[in-house]
């Protein structure tokens, strides 16, 4: 039988978050559709953040801004996180008034798109487990490993970019997945992304010349990318990115 629970602190989320079998409820828009056509075992308890004051709270301090797990990616805070284009890139108006950053960043039930823009602005993942307390870890590490069993995602803190510019191509613009991508972001702490399919790969590379920036890109995508056609596409994209980020005034 699957409890519902609903803490009103971080302390008690991530004591239940530590609970086998326990499945975390924040913007749900992965998770309810899960729910739904699963045929593993039902959860022991959906662990329900409503109630959780700083799940809902964001902060803009020294160049960086901090968003709660409850920040959706419709919400102006995040905005300044997406360049003057904002995420409209991202799903459909109805589920980003509903998803929430931080989730897309963890779940492991739909594809991680935010993930290239957070890479790019050198993103930190702010968790707590019930016996360790509070962490933070790169959001490129868990874009590749996952978040640990039992771990309790809080918040995710990014570099605000003096600019950024994301590159993709999907089959459909706006709600198709995207499957091959660059981002680069101009701004302390900033860098670049390349996207190949489900691998999103942070590149440590500044914006100043452009045909080390586009190296650096073409470099990161072949350790992935074997087909030349698609890296050509890749070449294109970040020279695209970088003609943007030093040509596009951004207000």
């Amino acid at each position: 039988m699957t409890v519902d629970v609903y803490p009103s602190t971080w302390s008690e989320a991530a004591a239940h978050a530590g609970t086998a079998g326990a499945v975390v409820i924040a913007g749900g828009t992965g998770v309810q559709p899960w729910l739904s056509v699963r045929t593993d075992p039902p959860p022991t308890a959906l662990v329900h953040l409503a109630r959780v004051p700083e799940a809902r709270q964001w902060d803009r301090a020294d160049g960086t801004v901090t968003l709660g797990s409850l920040v959706t990616v419709d919400n102006l805070a995040a905005a300044i996180c997406f360049g003057t284009e904002g995420a409209g890139w991202f799903a459909t108006p109805a589920v980003r008034r509903r998803a929430t950053v931080v989730g897309n960043v963890v779940s492991a039930l739909g594809p991680r798109e935010l993930g290239a823009p957070l890479l790019a602005l050198g993103a930190r993942l702010h968790g707590r487990t019930d016996a360790s307390g509070p962490w933070t870890r790169p959001v490129a590490e868990i874009l590749c490993d996952g978040i640990p069993a039992g771990h309790l995602a809080t918040g995710v803190t990014a570099n605000i970019p003096e600019r950024l510019v994301y590159q993709r191509m999907s089959a459909r613009r706006r709600l198709s997945r995207v499957e091959l991508g660059v981002c680069g972001a101009q701004g302390p702490g900033c860098g670049a992304a390349v996207v190949i399919g489900a691998s999103m790969l942070p590149v440590e590379t500044g914006v100043g010349r452009g045909d080390e920036f586009v190296a650096a890109i073409r470099t990161q995508a072949m350790t992935v990318l074997r087909d030349p056609g698609r890296l050509a596409t890749v070449t294109e994209l970040a020279a695209r990115v970088h003609r943007d980020l030093h040509t596009r005034s951004e207000t």
